[in-house]
């Protein structure tokens, strides 16, 4: 009896134990949640029950590992308290009404003050790289001279192309520095060719703004090179123009001197180059020049077309070269006529040609069918063989003016940064597809609307042809020219100097032979379309040019061709001497590989162009002296001076 008893509790003990294992287990596991995802779950200890309440309440594994956004400034005063940038300087941004960030400045200038290797940027024209670089260089200048007294030297180095672009850098420093406190105002110094220096050889500025030929010259010398051993930053702005007109080997010996003479213990030289396109000899140069691992930000999408969208693209479609240059005459005097704030850049590639252009627009402006239009117009020219001073006025002249017309080789295409151009005018191809793209970029700028028009003949569509298709250019409006002009006895009134006609055609020649191969124009076409624009400007159907304008091309010219547009000057062979390459067979290609045939027609406009033509006398033009009426004169800062 005894026993039974015993065995009844041992059952009973063994119930409640089962139960109550059970009730334990199941209170402590979790109710299921699709979110919740657990590995490796050990057996939970035991715990009070959860409600349905709390397991609502508690975030998901997805929001639970989700990291911050990124700060990404829209506006300048988004960095306050960040830690970025010094708060003085954020002041004279605002002081300089610079509010808004573009989408470089909001891509790069965090990566820029972060990076300890270097920074690689392409952009569009137009869109704020300038600002992009001032920003961290005055910030590090500031820093220096607030917590680095005893330091002295340069702290930044701005290498520009041009000294043109060189002096639109320095006044844009100049806008901001200008609002910061005096007691931490960098100072900022020009060392440029054909310029007297600012640079203080006993107490340098913080920041330095030069061009390559004259930074390479100076720092041979060691009491100016001493003072570049603590460089922090070193910007390449405008980096494909820089290697397009062969600054690498000046850069090269830069870059090999700045890293000779700088001092041990001394962190790395932040380099920052800064480029509207970016393609292998960029690259190279960045690898060489910065890091093999440098940071590269691109704010221009693979597929967008590198035009800014501000800018509306025209494409007039002429049937030759004369009627190309009436169809521009008309289109020029038009826009004159008709818009109140017409500001209008024409591109053209010869000094000679910038030249003709000028005193041909400044004679028509005061036939008097237009003359009443241009009384407050003014026309300015600049190009590679103009003083700095002449050109620092006619720049000048031109942005304060409310009515003008520069006219400009390729010096002005790059980084000049006019406000309220509203007409950028491209009456020949360019020497180089790239160029286009930066021609056009003069216009449409800092938000404002432009528009670029490209005139061009029958021979050359070729020409527009490779514009799309290796720069995706698309022409939002494409215009047929007109039989009826509407200026056409005003063209008919110009009588030109033959003497300056001559030389403006005899160099374009050497421009034309250079295209034509370059973008396999008909050589016939082309030269006909030239000199028949010469008989219609001098209006002598008869009138040839010296067949040694032509150099080695004259071998690809049909011998009909020859005879009829050209005639031997001052000695020489004769014209019966040349062989008709076309019916004998040889490749019209050939001479475009000679030497002297492929002679880049640019090195006329570079600035270390130093050819018999620079030594000639000043002429008087023998067209365009009549300066009567209210028509405004620009003879003090674009006085006649031949190449």
């Amino acid at each position: 009896m005894l026993i039974l008893k015993r065995l009844k509790k041992q059952v009973l003990r063994n119930t409640v134990a089962t139960s109550y294992l059970k009730s334990t287990v199941f209170l402590s596991c979790r109710s299921f949640h699709p979110t919740f995802n657990y590995k490796n779950e050990v057996t939970p200890k035991l715990v009070e029950p959860v409600t349905t309440t709390q397991v609502k309440n508690e975030p998901s594994e997805k929001s639970t590992n989700k990291e911050p956004s990124p700060f990404v400034p829209v506006k300048f005063s988004d960095f306050r308290g960040k830690g970025y940038i010094n708060n003085a300087i954020l002041s004279a941004l605002h002081k300089a009404k610079f509010d808004t960030l573009t989408p470089i400045q909001q891509r790069a200038l965090i990566p820029i003050i972060k990076s300890e290797k270097g920074v690689v940027c392409r952009a569009k024209t137009g869109t704020g790289k300038t600002l992009t670089f001032i920003i961290p260089t005055v910030e590090s200048a500031i820093k220096r001279i607030t917590e680095e007294p005893d330091v002295h030297g340069v702290d930044s180095v701005i290498v520009a192309p041009t000294r043109d672009l060189a002096l639109q850098i320095r006044d844009e420093y100049a806008r901001v520095c200008a609002k910061l406190p005096r007691s931490i105002q960098p100072r900022v110094s020009m060392i440029i060719g054909g310029q007297r220096t600012t640079f203080n050889h006993r107490s340098p500025s913080e920041i330095v703004i030069t061009t390559p030929g004259r930074l390479e010259a100076d720092l041979k010398d060691p009491r100016f090179a001493k003072w570049f051993r603590n460089v922090k930053y070193r910007v390449y702005d405008e980096a494909d123009r820089l290697l397009d007109v062969g600054f690498e080997p000046q850069l090269n010996s830069i870059n090999r001197t700045l890293r000779q003479i700088r001092e041990e213990d001394t962190p790395p030289m932040k380099s920052l180059l800064f480029s509207a396109t970016v393609d292998d000899s960029i690259t190279r140069f960045a690898q060489e020049h910065i890091n093999r691992r440098y940071d590269y930000i691109n704010t221009v999408p693979k597929d967008e077309p590198e035009v800014h969208e501000n800018v509306h693209q025209i494409l007039y479609r002429c049937e030759d070269g004369v009627d190309k240059f009436q169809s521009f005459f008309d289109y020029v005097i038009d826009v004159i006529k008709t818009e109140k704030n017409a500001k209008i850049i024409l591109f053209l590639p010869t000094q000679t040609a910038v030249d003709w252009f000028y005193d041909y627009m400044q004679h028509a402006s005061h036939s008097p069918e237009i003359a009443d239009a241009c009384s407050n117009f003014g026309i300015y020219l600049i190009h590679g063989n103009r003083t700095a001073y002449q050109r620092k006025i006619a720049l000048a002249d031109f942005k304060h003016c409310d009515k003008g017309l520069l006219i400009s080789t390729d010096v002005a295409a790059r980084g000049i940064d006019v406000k309220g151009v509203t007409h950028v005018i491209q009456l020949f191809p360019s020497s180089e597809v790239a160029d286009y793209v930066h021609k056009v970029g003069r216009t449409g700028r800092a938000g404002a609307k432009g528009k670029a028009v490209l005139f061009t003949s029958q021979s050359e569509l070729p020409y527009v042809r490779k514009l799309k298709r290796e720069r995706g250019v698309d022409f939002q409006e494409v215009i047929d020219s007109s039989a009826d002009k509407k200026y056409g006895n005003v063209f008919d009134s110009i009588k030109p100097s033959p003497h300056q006609t001559n030389e403006f055609f005899f160099t374009f020649m050497n421009y034309v032979i250079q295209v034509r191969g370059m973008y396999r124009l008909d050589a016939n076409d082309v030269i006909e379309d030239t000199v028949n624009l010469y008989r219609s400007l001098l209006k002598d159907d008869t009138a040839k040019l010296n067949v040694a304008s032509l150099k080695h091309a004259a071998r690809q010219l049909d011998r009909s061709i020859l005879r009829e547009y050209f005639e031997r000057k001052g000695g020489g062979r004769d014209i019966d001497e040349f062989r008709d390459d076309r019916r004998s067979g040889h490749s019209s290609n050939r001479s475009s590989r000679s030497p002297s045939s492929s002679r880049n027609y640019r090195d006329e406009d570079n600035y270390r162009h130093r050819g018999s033509d620079g030594n000639r006398q000043q002429k008087r033009s023998s067209f365009g002296n009549d300066r009567r009426g209210s028509f405004k004169d620009n003879r003090r800062s674009n006085s006649r001076n031949y190449d």
